[in-house]
C-alpha cells in the first residue's frame, strides 16, 4: 500500500449542488456521501441552494446544521429561486458564481465536485479561470429529462443552450460521473466524444445501509400485505399504471393495502385513485420526515414504481430501489430504466414488466406474490443492496477519484 500524504497537505473540495440539502434528497444523495468523505480526511467546503419551504422549516434546518457542523463540512446555502424560470437560475448561478470565486480565493480548492447541469456552469467557469480540477456529477441526461416530461420543446432556445452547456461540460470535465452503465454506453456514442479521450466513472444511487435496513421478522404481519410506494408521483413517474398493478393485486391479495410516502402531491394522487376507481380506505398517503422513511419503507412487503422508458432514462438510477432492497423489500418495475433491469433479473430481486397493460400487471401480480412469500427474498435484496448500492462503495469511489485528481497516490 503506497504512503499517503497527510490529510492536511490534500487540497480542499468545492462541492455544488443545486438541490438543497434540507431536501430528502439532498441528505441521502448529497449529505450522506459527504459526511463519510469528511469522515476520512477530506475538507469540504457545500454551496447548496435551499428552497424556502424547507428554509422557513426553523426546527429542521436547526438540525441539518448541527449535522453539518459536527461532520467538519462548511455549509454555504444559497436561496433557490424560480418565479421567473430562465431569469432566476441564471441569477442563482451568478450568486453561486462569485460565492465559489470568493471561496477558492479564501481556501485552498483543488477539486470541484459539481452535482447536475446548473452546478456544472459554476464549475466550468472555475475552472477555466482558476485552473481547478472538475469533477460533473451529471445524474442523469437533464436536458433530455426536461424535454420527455414536457416541460421543455426540443426546438426551444433553452433547450439548445442546455445541450450546448452538456457538450462543453463533457468535453472539460476531468472525471465524468454516470449513474448507470447504460449512460455512459449511451455518452460513448455522442459524435464530440469519439475522439475525446473522456474518463467515465460509475456510481449509482447509494443507500446508507444503517439507516436502511430490514425490521425483524417479529415484528412483521405475515398475513398483512403492503404495496409500497415512494417519492414524486408525476413528471416521469407513472403512476396511474401503479394503480393498475395495485387493483390486479387487490384481485388475488384482498386484504393488501397501498402505502404511499409522498411529500407535496396529495391531492393529485387522491384525484387519480377517485378517477380509477381505488377504494382510498385501503389507501394509506403520507407525508414523512426523512428520518421516518426508512421505518415506513422496512415494513413494506414490495415496493412498486415505473418510470417512462425515454433516453434520459438510460442514465438514471432510481434512488428507492437502493432503498428498497435494502430494507429487503423486493420490487415492481419497468423495463428501459438505466440498470435496473439487469440488477433486478441478475439477482432475483423483483418482477419486471415490459409493457404496462392490465394483462402484464395481472401476471405480474401473482408473481410478485410468489417472490414475497420465497423466504429467501428478503435476504437476497438485502446481499443486491449492498453489491450495488452501499454508501460504502459510493464514498470510495469518489475518494478514489479526489486522490487521483489532487495527486494522490492511491491503495
Amino acid at each position: 500500500m503506497a504512503t499517503l500524504p497527510s490529510s492536511s497537505n490534500r487540497k480542499e473540495v468545492l462541492y455544488i449542488s443545486y438541490d438543497g440539502i434540507l431536501e430528502p434528497l439532498g441528505q441521502s444523495q448529497v449529505l450522506a456521501y459527504l459526511e463519510k468523505l469528511a469522515q476520512i480526511g477530506w475538507k469540504i467546503n457545500l454551496i447548496s441552494y435551499e428552497k424556502r419551504i424547507d428554509w422557513c422549516n426553523k426546527s429542521h434546518k436547526l438540525e441539518v446544521s448541527l449535522l453539518i457542523k459536527r461532520s467538519g463540512i462548511s455549509w454555504y446555502p444559497l436561496r433557490y429561486h424560480k418565479k421567473l424560470p430562465l431569469l432566476s437560475t441564471l441569477y442563482d448561478v451568478i450568486r453561486g458564481f462569485f460565492l465559489a470565486l470568493w471561496l477558492s480565493k479564501q481556501r485552498p480548492i483543488g477539486i470541484i465536485h459539481v452535482r447536475s447541469y446548473v452546478a456544472a456552469i459554476i464549475g466550468l467557469l472555475l475552472k477555466r479561470l482558476k485552473g481547478l480540477k472538475l469533477i460533473f456529477d451529471m445524474r442523469g441526461f437533464w436536458p433530455d429529462e426536461r424535454i420527455e416530461c414536457g416541460l421543455w420543446n426540443r426546438d426551444s432556445f433553452v433547450y439548445l443552450l442546455a445541450k450546448n452547456f452538456e457538450r462543453r461540460f463533457l468535453l472539460s470535465s476531468d472525471i465524468i460521473v454516470s449513474l448507470t452503465n447504460a449512460g455512459v454506453q449511451a455518452m460513448k456514442e455522442f459524435s464530440f466524444l469519439q475522439k475525446s479521450q473522456v474518463r467515465f466513472e460509475i456510481v449509482p444511487t447509494c443507500t446508507d445501509m444503517g439507516r436502511f435496513r430490514p425490521v425483524s421478522d417479529e415484528t412483521r404481519d405475515g398475513s398483512e400485505f403492503v404495496l409500497g410506494y415512494v417519492g414524486s408521483a408525476s413528471n416521469w413517474y407513472l403512476f396511474e399504471p401503479v394503480l393498475t398493478f395495485y387493483r390486479s393485486l387487490l384481485q388475488l391479495r384482498p386484504n393488501a393495502t397501498l402505502l404511499i410516502l409522498n411529500r407535496n402531491e396529495h391531492k393529485y394522487i387522491r384525484n387519480l385513485l377517485l378517477q380509477h376507481q381505488v377504494d382510498d380506505s385501503r389507501v394509506l398517503v403520507v407525508s414523512a420526515p426523512f428520518e421516518q422513511v426508512p421505518n415506513y419503507m422496512s415494513r413494506m412487503s414490495a415496493g412498486v414504481f415505473f418510470i417512462k422508458p425515454v433516453f434520459s432514462k438510460k442514465a438514471s438510477s432510481p434512488t428507492k430501489l437502493g432503498e428498497f432492497l435494502s430494507c429487503g423489500v423486493p420490487c415492481v418495475s419497468n423495463t428501459g430504466v438505466g440498470d435496473v433491469q439487469e440488477i433486478v433479473e441478475e439477482n432475483r430481486v423483483g418482477i419486471l414488466l415490459r409493457d404496462l397493460s392490465t394483462r402484464s400487471c395481472d401476471r405480474a401480480a401473482a408473481d410478485l406474490i410468489n417472490v414475497v412469500a420465497d423466504l429467501s427474498t428478503s435476504a437476497r435484496c438485502v446481499n443486491t443492496a449492498r453489491k450495488y448500492f452501499s454508501l460504502d462503495i459510493g464514498v470510495k469511489a469518489y475518494d478514489r477519484m479526489y486522490r487521483s485528481i489532487d495527486g494522490e497516490s492511491s491503495c
